[in-house]
């Protein structure tokens, strides 16, 4: 599927970066499940509701211990929601940021798929973050670009 993503947006600067490895515990059934991580209210409720109404059942943190401790929980804790499918998370937030937390899911050997998105991506942010096997959206974005990208990086292997 990566290499149908180029040819139908041959001129996007966009690299989606596939995944390390198998994810745990895809959604087979049901819809996509997305954590989704902004502290920007106003950002993160117009991704949330981008992301809704194509299907995906949208899970929300404010901030980056937030989003450690959902996915410690969703792990860890028998009657929590299973792990999301796909992570959306700002980079810069109060606490931990996305590449910090991108690096302990890795450690832990999560493998699940990773959208960064920053107003302050600098060339070494980017390396990092595809490194670690996440994409990275710069602000401004393009709201149906992130939804597009979500729709291939969440695709079931």
């Amino acid at each position: 599927m990566m290499a149908n993503v180029h040819r139908l947006i041959p001129a996007h600067p966009l690299t989606l970066v596939p995944p390390p490895a198998a994810r745990l515990y895809p959604s087979l059934d049901g819809p996509t499940r997305v954590l989704l991580a902004e502290d920007d209210d106003a950002m993160r409720e117009l991704i949330a509701e981008a992301l809704r109404a194509k299907g995906y059942h949208v899970f929300e943190a404010t901030n980056g211990p937030e989003l450690r401790d959902w996915l410690h929980r969703s792990q860890n804790e028998p009657g929590f929601e299973p792990p999301p499918d796909l992570i959306v998370s700002d980079v810069k937030m109060p606490g931990a940021t996305g590449l910090e937390v991108l690096s302990w899911l890795r450690q832990r050997d999560w493998s699940t798929p990773v959208i960064l998105i920053t107003a302050f991506g600098d060339a070494e942010s980017h390396h990092e973050a595809e490194r670690l096997g996440a994409t990275m959206f710069n602000k401004p974005l393009s709201i149906d670009s992130l939804v597009f990208a979500a729709l291939v990086l969440a695709e079931p292997r």
